[in-house]
């Protein structure tokens, strides 16, 4: 296994959904028009917040899964992504 660079593993987005209640588990703060990270294991986090977060832990912070690490191929983690955030939309 080798590290990933996060840019190119969880490419930054725009908040996905019209549910204006929905917040960032790290800060706190609501999603609405801000940029997000979508992990792996699907948790979404505000970029500043993930960013800082994946300098001190290589872990989810709701799930602890392991999210600097994978064999998977970035541009399928990114279909995968995109696919779970059409299934939910």
């Amino acid at each position: 296994e080798t590290q990933v660079d996060v840019d190119t593993k969880f490419p930054a987005m725009p908040y996905p959904h019209d549910d204006k209640t929905e917040h960032c588990s790290i800060c706190m703060r609501l999603f609405n028009n801000t940029s997000v990270r979508v992990l792996t294991c699907e948790h979404m986090f505000h970029v500043e917040c993930i960013d800082e977060w994946i300098k001190r832990s290589e872990t989810c912070p709701l799930c602890r899964a392991r999210i600097l690490f994978e064999d998977t191929p970035p541009s399928q983690l990114l279909m995968d992504t995109l696919r779970t955030l059409r299934e939910v939309l």
